[in-house]
């Protein structure tokens, strides 16, 4: 990718219960980024090989016997 290009990235996540938070992750640093996608986007100064990466968690609810 060059300078001013960008890039989207989408994370499914699947099984589980529902209720999904996404953690998106620049060459090991959080982005802030908490959605299902992340654009990608390098900067100025940015050669070389950048690693990206999500961590999604399932927060659904699970019901026990009372």
């Amino acid at each position: 990718m060059d300078v001013g290009q960008s890039i989207t990235i989408a994370a499914t996540a699947s099984g589980g219960t529902g209720k999904f938070s996404y953690q998106w992750y620049l060459d090991g640093a959080a982005t802030g980024t908490n959605s299902s996608t992340y654009v990608f986007e390098p900067g100025s100064s940015s050669v070389g090989t950048d690693s990206i990466y999500v961590v999604i968690t399932d927060y659904g609810t699970s019901s026990g016997a009372t």
